[in-house]
């Protein structure tokens, strides 16, 4: 439509008539128009419909639900495909509900309503059988092993396995667990560890008392005896259940170890160990009551062992004091270190360059002045991180002075050495140096240093190196006799004065009772040596040389000797025990006699049968070759014999006269033992016999008798010692110490020299009467003597009584003996079982590689070194003298003048060797075993 004028000429009437008639055509044409175009649209919409029939079809596209489609067809399209949606479902419907109607054996049912019905009916009649078959007590096993081995098929019911406490049932073919059964309450002893709230655990942990656990006695566990109320029949094994006054355990199963028994309350029980096999049977009591610790016994994996306990007074026993008092530790759980040296504050981790020491000084005032060492402290954290701190420089040389309850400590985080009281709070990481209580250094790592510090500084000696001796006496063994040295006690002054006292000689050798609750004190003001009470008041200047505390000696000089001399030796050794025959090899099969010692002439074999030491009897000396054929047998009335050494130079035999009767102590040496005869006696006073006194008159080398061998040379011997006390103590001979001797030879008269003894002999051609003793070792108590010999730089001997047992001893630069390994062959009756409380006699070396020694009345011998050998001839078969499971590695050594051998075949029992020139020869071998 055109536009339209708006701006109409007012004055001009025809003018303005024109322009409105303009104006009004314009305005129809453009309605006229839009008209036409609004008709072609509708037009274009309604297609062909009639014109009578446009108004349905508008509302034809409007569906049921409101929403209008653009066209007709639109809607229809959208109602057709709803529809082929429909039939496609509903077809699947009906083939899915077809499939519902008929169950898993193809049976089919009219509808699925009468299908569930079926199934329901059979599910209720289902569960009233099983239930029907379900026992209201469950069966109960001790592991779920035991159950799935009795019903591997399952079977119906409930059943409850007592390892975890849970119940069990058999479903979709397996023993499936349901959870911990209901129980009313909770069984002794079966809460475990992780059953343990966390609170629990941190007070076991909080509380833990580290002296009374394992590690403090160099095990990592104890054996699990638990207690509980009631005997044990000693000749039944069975329970006895109205005695008070008793405990007893439960089962715990042999190792095939030693076990050893700890008694922590020794005055108020008394305990035994009762074996049983593993059905259950009752085998033996094994041993009696014992109130003490150092027990031992070799368990037996075929047994298992009950422990029970009595109160010395009868009185009511309680569960928690027994279950503290005795203790038992088998030897597989042996720590190779005592644990207890990581308990403190690392002090074991400290060195002092150069092994250098700190000078110490107590003063009159109980003040304590330390002046550090002329070197560097060293300290290694080698159980943590590695960390390594060496101490400044201006620490040394430099002096300390501590008053009583102060501490002297190593601050290691700042690397400064500094003085502090007790209760004063040290850094997190410092190691304690010295503390002072009262005059004391007690605690610390400079403690070492300090030897039976008093009022004052000292240092006592005593003359010769020799010791007293103790003896456990009276009731419950509570009182120790105490024997004084044989020799004075020297008391020097080295921080104050210089003052130096000797004791007098009327103590040598002299006895004091101590009961428990006594001291010995050596009263430096009067020079005297008297017992006084634990709180009666001593002098100014005075000495502790012992307590008595419940029959043990804990402080004082004397308590490193008590210690040595009442200790088992055997546990700082390497343990071998030979549970079986294969470890062992019988020599002998006829009857050998009284034997005590053995030893080597060559390759010969030299047994010794006792006679009384006071010779009023006779025995025999015989001379076996190396296949035990005898060569000859002479008499003797020498003594016991309970040690014998060959020296081949000399042509000597020698011995000594160690037995159960105290004497003093004296060598004996036989000259030109191969000149003596079949048949022939040797007396002990004949002209081929020399006596060598180790005592006279005034003095004596050792406070009993002795046994001996042949040393590293022709004039070295070692020499046994015992304590006196312990002769006729309980039958135990305990060796306390070893002693270095010289023996005089040609005109080296030793008699006459410090430590000298015997008569000289003008006699060039041999030992001259005479000897010295150079220095002795001292050690922990290892049982009687029963014959001993030198090889390897170690004395190897059969120390013990009542058992089989034999060491090698090593002899130590700073006096002191240690076992470095030790053997036990089995004491029992193979047959019976029965401990035979049989000893081992004798003691030798043969071909470098096995120890023999007399068990069970024949010679026996043992690998010492894990190496077998011998020789052989060329063509003849070698048999193994320990054969084992594989075929072991030979070596072999041509020792004649055949050298081309070889090993031809070999199998585990033994080998040939023959000679590519098929020559005969000679040869020896060794193979490991």
């Amino acid at each position: 439509m055109d536009r339209l004028v708006t701006k109409l000429e007012t004055n001009l009437g025809a003018v303005l008539r024109g322009q409105l008639d303009d104006n009004f055509k314009k305005i129809q044409d453009g309605v006229d128009g839009q008209s036409d175009s609004l008709n072609k649209q509708i037009a274009d919409l309604l297609g062909d419909v009639a014109p009578q029939d446009q108004n349905e079809v508008t509302q034809a596209r409007i569906d049921s639900n409101g929403k209008s489609y653009k066209t007709l067809k639109g809607r229809e399209d959208a109602t057709q495909a709803t529809a082929e949606t429909a039939l496609d479902e509903e077809r699947l419907v009906s083939a899915e509900v077809q499939d519902a109607r008929t169950d898993t054996n193809s049976k089919t049912y009219a509808s699925i309503k009468e299908r569930l019905d079926n199934q329901q009916n059979d599910l209720i009649n289902n569960i009233d059988s099983k239930i029907s078959q379900i026992s209201s007590v469950p069966e109960t096993f001790s592991t779920i092993v035991d159950l799935q081995n009795l019903y591997p098929n399952g079977k119906t019911g409930l059943f409850v396995v007592a390892e975890t406490g849970h119940k069990y049932i058999w479903t979709n073919n397996s023993w499936v667990d349901a959870g911990i059964y209901q129980a009313v309450g909770i069984a002794d002893g079966t809460i475990k560890y992780n059953n343990l709230d966390e609170q629990a655990r941190t007070l076991e942990s909080t509380f833990f008392d580290i002296r009374k656990s394992a590690l403090s006695r160099m095990f990592y566990n104890y054996l699990p005896f638990i207690f509980e109320i009631g005997a044990i029949n000693s000749s039944t094994g069975s329970n006895v259940d109205n005695s008070s006054s008793m405990v007893r355990s439960g089962f715990v199963y042999g190792d095939g170890q030693n076990w050893n028994f700890y008694d922590q309350n020794p005055d108020k029980y008394n305990y035994r160990l009762l074996s049983y096999k593993l059905d259950g049977t009752f085998n033996k009591l094994e041993f009696d009551w014992k109130s003490s610790d150092g027990a031992t016994y070799l368990s037996d994996t075929s047994l298992k062992y009950r422990l029970t306990m009595t109160t010395k007074d009868q009185t009511e026993a309680s569960l928690v004091e027994a279950n503290q008092s005795v203790y038992a530790a088998s030897d597989k759980d042996k720590a190779p270190y005592n644990p207890m040296d990581l308990w403190g504050s690392f002090d074991y981790m400290i060195n002092v360059g150069g092994g250098e020491e700190p000078t110490i000084i107590v003063e009159p005032n109980k003040d304590i002045t330390i002046t550090l060492p002329d070197n560097y402290l060293y300290y290694y954290d080698n159980i943590q991180t590695g960390f390594t701190l060496q101490s400044k420089v201006e620490f040394q040389n430099k002096t300390f002075t501590l008053k009583t309850s102060q501490v002297l400590y190593w601050d290691l985080e700042s690397n400064i050495i500094s003085v502090s009281e007790v209760s004063q709070s040290r850094p997190k990481h410092n190691v304690l140096l010295a503390n002072n209580i009262w005059g004391q250094i007690t605690n610390g790592y400079f403690s070492q240093y300090v030897k039976d510090w008093g009022l004052f500084g000292y240092m006592i000696n005593v003359a010769g190196n020799k010791q007293p001796t103790f003896e456990n006496t009276g009731v419950n063994a509570l009182t120790i006799k105490i024997t004084m040295p044989a020799s004075d006690l020297f008391y020097y002054d080295n921080t104050q004065t210089g003052f130096v006292l000797q004791s007098p000689a009327n103590y040598e050798g002299s006895v004091f009772t101590l009961e428990n609750n006594q001291l010995l004190v050596w009263n430096l003001d009067d020079n005297t040596i008297k017992v006084q009470k634990i709180g009666e008041r001593r002098p100014n200047h005075n000495v502790l040389l012992a307590n008595n505390i419940y029959g043990k000696i804990t402080n004082g000089h004397f308590a490193q000797y008590f210690q040595m001399q009442n200790h088992d030796g055997y546990t700082n050794a390497k343990g071998h025990s030979l549970t079986a025959t294969s470890q062992y090899k019988q020599l002998t099969h006829f009857s050998l006699g009284n034997i005590q010692s053995i030893c080597f002439i060559g390759d010969d074999i030299l047994t010794c049968q006792g006679a009384p030491g006071d010779h009023s009897t006779t025995s025999h000396i015989i001379l076996y070759d190396e296949n035990f054929n005898k060569i000859k047998d002479i008499i003797h009335d020498i003594g016991h014999f309970n040690t014998v050494d060959y020296n081949e130079t000399y042509d000597t035999l020698i011995t000594a006269n160690a037995s159960d009767d105290a004497e003093n102590p004296k060598i004996y040496l036989i000259k030109n033992f191969s000149t003596i005869n079949d048949g022939d006696t040797i007396h002990y006073n004949s002209d081929n016999v020399i006596e060598i006194d180790l005592f006279n008159s005034t003095n004596v080398a050792f406070n009993s008798n002795i046994g001996i061998c042949f040393g590293e040379t022709d004039y070295i011997a070692y020499v046994s010692f015992v304590n006196v006390n312990t002769v006729k103590n309980l039958g135990q001979m305990g060796t306390v110490g070893f002693a270095k001797v010289m023996l005089g030879s040609g005109d080296n008269d030793l008699s006459g020299e410090i430590e000298g003894w015997g008569t000289f002999i003008d006699d060039q051609s041999g030992y001259n009467g005479t000897a010295k003793i150079l220095k002795r070792f001292y050690g922990e108590n290892i049982g009687a003597n029963q014959d001993m010999t030198y090889f390897d730089g170690h004395l190897w001997g059969t120390f013990g009584r009542y058992d089989t047992q034999f060491h090698k001893v090593g002899l130590h630069s700073g006096g002191k003996f240690t076992l470095e390994e030790s053997w036990t062959l089995p004491n029992y009756d193979e047959k019976t079982g029965m401990f035979n409380q049989q000893e081992s006699e004798g003691s030798a070396i043969w071909k470098g590689m096995y120890y023999l020694t007399v068990y069970k009345g024949a010679i026996n011998a043992i690998p010492i070194n894990r190496k077998q050998g011998g020789n052989g001839i060329v063509g003849t078969k070698v048999a193994f003298d320990f054969p084992g499971s594989q075929i072991p590695h030979v070596s072999i050594t041509p020792t004649s003048s055949i050298t081309d051998l070889y090993i031809d075949s070999i199998d585990k029992n033994g080998f040939f060797v023959n000679s590519t020139t098929s020559q005969l020869g000679t040869f020896n071998w060794e193979s490991n075993i």
